[in-house]
This record gives structure tokens, sequence and C-alpha cells, in this order.
């Protein structure tokens, strides 16, 4: 008979934005591979999780943190209360950082580190910091202000107390190593038999005729928005509707877009993860013309890929360096750049063609991105021996935090 699986941490930088998901994925495919699993983090830029997992399974554990003094102190406090003989550490940001260093001093914890995007660029940060200099910070003063780039610098040079490494996609690996374990998703979830176009056209307001072309990530400068209603524009397909969900940070960002749009864009509404299916099975191709000059995109596989394959709708993509290997694979319906002649050419291609493609995508989703086929491997990970000690830093990263963290204790009671 097998051991029972003991429990597992996977703890996020912060869950009341996108960085959720990741993490919660994380966590979903652990407990489908028999652990037990707490999946935890601070709340930083809001006081609520992250509206589309708010109410998921598994849930999330929070506490709330006004600055990065306070996520010191709370992290200290959580590590100590909630022991751990392994943490999956979803993105390399500071906070979540530090809980797998807490973890690995505190209870000897073996920690995988995830990491599914460049953060460096993502906070606008160059490079990253070694941590050992965290006691006399450039500038000599470190920031409070959790989102401030230092603190993601240093949270990049940390990753040497890491025992294994897993990467979102092959650029990340060419550049950090490690095993990658794609964005999967739940095939009993992703079923499309399960939903109804019509029905979902009608419950989440969506045009009852044309073809929708769906954006179901949040929206971002570097996400190409823009140009996708240009193609749109220049198709010639008068029956092409472009829904985004209306997850804008920028209310004139949003506003420009509609603009734009021309009456050819459409909103909808932010849902619950687990209405992802729902939603895109209206969908008659997802299309993510990311900024190819981006130095995000270069290292980013979107999950809306993981969707679009799941639920069988066709994907257009822009060819980043980040998904050359699965653009190889025949995945995608335009076969080169992502221009306005080839989105003519796949909107207007027979449905013959089209069919051929999805049906390569799907093989390839089950080869790679079902809980079935990732999963094991963060188990794998996870259950291995062994949790190599803190690096020589961590005697001033932690000895820093210890301060911050009893100058608040004493200042809380």
């Amino acid at each position: 008979m097998e051991q029972a699986k003991p429990s597992v941490a996977v703890v996020g930088w912060d869950m009341s934005h996108n960085a959720l998901g990741r993490a919660w994925v994380l966590a979903d495919m652990l407990g489908h591979q028999g652990w037990t699993v707490q999946l935890a983090g601070p709340l930083c830029q809001g006081r609520e999780v992250w509206q589309p997992l708010r109410n998921a399974t598994p849930s999330v554990e929070t506490f709330l943190c006004r600055g990065m003094a306070t996520v010191m102190h709370k992290c200290v406090r959580h590590v100590e209360a909630n022991p751990h003989r392994a943490v999956v550490v979803s993105k390399q940001r500071f906070p979540s950082m530090l809980l797998g260093l807490l973890y690995k001093r505190r209870w000897g914890a073996r920690v995988i580190v995830d990491i599914d995007d460049d953060e460096l660029s993502l906070a606008g940060a160059h490079e990253a910091i070694d941590p050992a200099v965290i006691r006399r910070p450039p500038g000599n003063v470190l920031p409070d202000r959790v989102r401030d780039p230092m603190w993601t610098a240093f949270g990049e040079g940390m990753l040497d107390m890491a025992d294994a490494i897993t990467v979102a996609g092959a650029s990340l690996q060419r550049r950090y190593g490690g095993e990658i374990v794609r964005h999967a998703r739940d095939r009993k979830a992703f079923d499309r038999g399960l939903y109804d176009a019509a029905a979902s056209r009608l419950k989440y307001g969506l045009p009852a005729h044309g073809r929708l072309v769906m954006f179901l990530g949040s929206p971002r400068a570097h996400k190409g928005l823009e140009r996708l209603v240009a193609f749109i524009h220049a198709s010639g397909a008068p029956d092409l509707v472009l829904c985004v969900t209306d997850r804008f940070t920028d209310a004139r960002e949003r506003e420009r877009l509609l603009a734009l749009g021309g009456g050819r864009v459409v909103l909808m509404p932010v849902v619950p993860l687990a209405e992802a299916p729902a939603l895109l099975c209206a969908a008659s191709f997802v299309c993510l013309p990311q900024d190819e000059s981006s130095s995000i995109s270069r290292y980013q596989v979107p999950a809306k890929i993981s969707d679009a394959m799941a639920m069988q709708v066709p994907v257009l993509m822009a060819p980043t360096e980040a998904v050359a290997d699965l653009s190889a694979l025949g995945i995608f319906v335009n076969e080169g750049p992502l221009d306005e002649a080839a989105f003519a050419k796949a909107v207007s291609m027979p449905q013959v063609e089209l069919d051929a493609v999805v049906e390569r995508a799907t093989r390839v989703y089950q080869q790679q991105f079902t809980y079935e086929a990732a999963g094991p491997v963060l188990d794998r990970l996870v259950r291995q021996e062994g949790s190599k000690p803190p690096p020589a830093w961590s005697v001033d990263v932690l000895a820093m935090v210890d301060q911050v963290a009893a100058v608040l204790a004493r200042r809380s009671g």
C-alpha cells in the first residue's frame, strides 16, 4: 500500500491579482496527485483574493499587508504556524521567495521555485541584485512599496536557494534550467461536450450571431490588442467581433480600444475561472497578438493557449520566442508572422483545414497540457527527499527580516 503523502505548501507573492492564477493551478494539480495542499500568500495590492479565484477550490489563505515591512512580519508568523516538508514557490518575487526561505530555515523544507514569466521585465527591473547586499542596498534605502523593482531584483537573486526549478516553457528553460511544467488544465472541467455555445452567448451578453474572436487574458500594452482591432477591420469579414475581458487597469486604454473598435469590440464580464470553459465554447477563434519586441513576450507562454486547446478553439498566435516550440508542432492557425494578411487568411480558411489544426492542437494538449501530463513532473520534484542548506546570503536577509518582524511584533502588542 502506498504511503499517504504529507502536506505541501504552494505560496504566491500577491494573491490579489492575476499572479495568483499560476499558483492556483499548481496547487490544484498537486491536489489531483493526492497531496494535501495549503495555498497561501499575502494580499499586497488589494484587500481581496483575485476575483476569478475568489471562491475557487482549492481555497486561498491570505494575510493582508500594507507594505514590505508588514509582508516580512506576517510571512514569519505564517511559516511558524504552518509546518510543511515541501513548498512550491510560484514566481521569483521577494515575498514568495521569502516564504520559501523561511520554510527552509524553520522546517528544513524542500523548495521548488516555479517560473512562468520574466519577472524583472514585468517589474521594470534590469538585473538581479545579490541578496547579500540587502542590509546595505543601492541608495542605502529599502523601499516599503512591495512592487518596487528593487524587491523583484532581490527575488531574482535568491534563486540559488531552490532545490528544484520548474518553468512554464522552453525559452524560460533555456534561461533558468529546470523542468517544464505547462500551464495545465483539468480535462474534466475543460470538456467541450459539457457546454452550449448559444446558451453561453446569452448568459454572458455576447452577440447572438457572428464569429467571436476572443481575448480572455488581462489586457496589457504588450499583448497587442490595438493591432488585433486593426486586423479585424482589414480582414474583409463583416461577421467578426472581438471579445475582450473587461479587466483593464487603465480606463483610458479601455475607452481607446472601444473607440478603435467602432462597434466591433465587445467587453466580456470577468468570470470565475470555473466558468472560463463556458465562455470559451462560444468562440470561433482565440487570438493572441503579443508584441514580439517586448522582453515580456519573449518568455511568456500565454495560459489562454491552454484554455483554447482544451476547448478545441483555433488559436492565432504571434510567433514569439516563447512559443516557437509549440508553433513548430503546428498547433496555431497561422504558420508564420501574425499580421493583417495572416489574420485575413486564417478567418477565411475552409473548415476542414481549421479542423486539422484543432486536431493537432488537441493531441499536443493531451500530451503536455493536461493535469495527467504535467502533474507527475511536479509530484516527483515535491516527493524527492533532500533540502540543501540556505545559501550564505540568507544570513543577511533573515537577520534583516527578523529585525523588522520583531519591531512590528512589539508595536502590535
